[in-house]
């Protein structure tokens, strides 16, 4: 069903008002669409408008101009009204300016786009384009690298990001980082593990997720590390169910963000500490169950986080480079166990900084595993402190000069828990950054 409406006029004709009633309220979506069929259009300036002026059918200040001059009556007017129905309303043969900007057209009311929505290269009344990486452009890996797209010409499209005019290859191309100055990654909030401490203060990491199976237990069983508004990065070893050797159903996991005390609610953060359901669970090709190595998979989550709006969610840095981090310190943090003897899990996130090995692990084997390239080794020389049981999956991060955390490791394996002599293993994240691009290319990716 649909509101029956009648336009209310002075005797000379000049519109007073729209009357509307019916089960149905007008959402902006409908108002636009009744003016569409009306053959009007929605105008920001009255003074433009040719033909007759109804003000109430546009969102946003504008006014409805249709080209009709003569009087509209009712009847002709009841007979359109009754042919409305909610709907997407851009053009199919409108969209070619869009397309061409490597955009899309969608209706304005869907808020589902990563980059900068413009109004004017769709047709239709509710129709907007979300622009992606222009035809004439090549996009190179530091735009890509930081959730960019290429556009051409003047830099107003960008108005709400940042332009860095070298990251796109073309005539007046540059790459636009929407958003640059809202979402930020690696900022930590200003310490159990085995010889660590517990995290102060609370949500220092906000990058830091938990995997949990509520049907067999709401504990943490691993970690993970938040990359983009809508990826978890972890341990490919955890997206495996151990009885049968293959991947979790996505049905079965949920990801804990914004979370610090997992044994306690009284902490949570209203509307940000939650369990997110997981969309699809990526991992890597040649990961296989029987060995460590390409330990490394992705959680796309069935709904996007907000990255922005509160500092205990927030992304963690994707290294930009191939630095080995030797001799830099890491700090690895979870909910693991604490102590091998007890195998008790802690409720609160423990953290501890350990050192990272040069990239042969000084030529140690870990365990009856050879270290490749694709691992890295940290852990301190006298033993004490590491990573154990439970801390799988979790980041391995490295504070940079500005402070801001790079994700370097994703925890793997190890030979014993705070061995002397025995570094853990981490899967070296710089290794994968064209694997992770490719697998979060429509995501937002906040910049460093």
């Amino acid at each position: 069903m649909v509101s029956v409406c009648a336009v209310v006029t002075t005797a000379a004709g000049a519109v007073l008002m729209l009357l509307c009633v019916g089960p149905v309220p007008l959402t902006a979506l409908r108002r636009s669409a009744l003016c569409h069929s009306l053959q009007g259009t929605c105008q920001r300036s009255r003074l433009s408008c040719r033909g007759r002026v109804i003000p109430s059918l546009c969102t946003d200040g504008s006014v409805c101009c249709t080209t009709e001059r003569k009087r509209l009556t009712w009847p002709g007017l009841v007979n359109k009204l009754k042919r409305i129905t909610p709907r997407d309303v851009c053009l199919t043969n409108g969209q070619r300016k869009c397309e061409r900007r490597g955009g899309r057209c969608q209706a304005s009311h869907n808020t589902n786009c990563n980059t900068v929505l413009v109004n004017k290269y769709c047709q239709g009344d509710s129709c907007t384009c979300c622009l992606g990486d222009h035809r004439r452009c090549t996009k190179k890996p530091e735009c890509t690298e930081r959730g960019g797209f290429c556009f051409k010409g003047k830099t107003r499209v960008c108005k709400s990001g940042k332009v860095e005019r070298n990251w796109c290859k073309g005539k007046k191309c540059s790459c636009c980082i929407p958003g640059a100055e809202k979402c930020s990654c690696g900022k930590a909030n200003n310490k159990r593990i085995v010889g660590g401490l517990t995290t102060t203060p609370p949500y220092k990491y906000p990058w830091l997720a938990g995997l949990c199976i509520p049907d067999v237990s709401d504990s943490y069983f691993c970690g993970g590390a938040i990359i983009t508004n809508n990826a978890v990065i972890t341990a490919a070893h955890c997206l495996i169910n151990q009885f049968t050797g293959e991947p979790h159903k996505t049905s079965v996991l949920l990801v804990g963000v914004g979370d610090h005390n997992q044994a306690s609610t009284n902490d949570d953060i209203p509307g940000v500490t939650r369990k997110v359901k997981v969309a699809e669970i990526i991992i890597h090709k040649h990961y296989n169950s029987s060995e460590p190595h390409h330990d490394i998979g992705i959680m796309r989550l069935a709904s996007r986080l907000d990255l922005s709006s509160h500092p205990q969610v927030r992304a963690v840095c994707l290294p930009s480079n191939q630095d080995t981090y030797e001799g830099e310190t890491g700090v690895a943090y979870g909910w693991g166990v604490m102590n091998t003897s007890t195998l008790e899990q802690p409720d609160m996130v423990q953290e501890v900084a350990l050192p990272i090995w040069d990239p042969t692990c000084d030529g140690k084997d870990i365990g009856t595993v050879k270290v490749t390239k694709w691992m890295l080794c940290a852990g301190d020389k006298g033993g004490g402190k590491d990573t154990c049981l439970g801390d799988s999956g979790g980041p391995l991060t490295v504070a940079q000069e500005d402070g801001r955390h790079t994700l370097v490791g994703i925890t793997s394996f190890g030979s014993g828990c705070g061995d002397p002599n025995s570094p853990g293993a981490y899967t070296r994240v710089s290794t994968y950054l064209d694997w992770i691009l490719e697998n979060t290319k429509n995501d937002q990716l906040c910049r460093d």
